[in-house]
């Protein structure tokens, strides 16, 4: 049997390492409930793969906070 579930975990790019590490042991908690029968895709904004894009329709809107609007300011 091949792989029958993919398990996203996407870091924004704001996101702090307490978050990142937070999201991460619940997605590899959850990836291993699937005894190996899923894939893992761990992924940063700005560098999403072509699949995980698909699934939103071409309509992924990612929101940004204050303070990456001053930023660019």
């Amino acid at each position: 049997m091949g792989v029958s579930t993919i398990i996203y975990q996407w870091n924004g790019s704001e996101a702090n390492a307490d978050d990142i590490a937070n999201c991460e042991r619940f997605a590899l908690s959850t990836f291993e409930k699937f005894h190996k029968k899923a894939m893992f895709v761990q992924m940063c904004e700005y560098d999403e793969t072509p699949h995980f894009l698909q699934i939103f329709d071409g309509k992924l809107i990612i929101l940004q906070s204050e303070r990456t609007l001053l930023y660019r300011n």
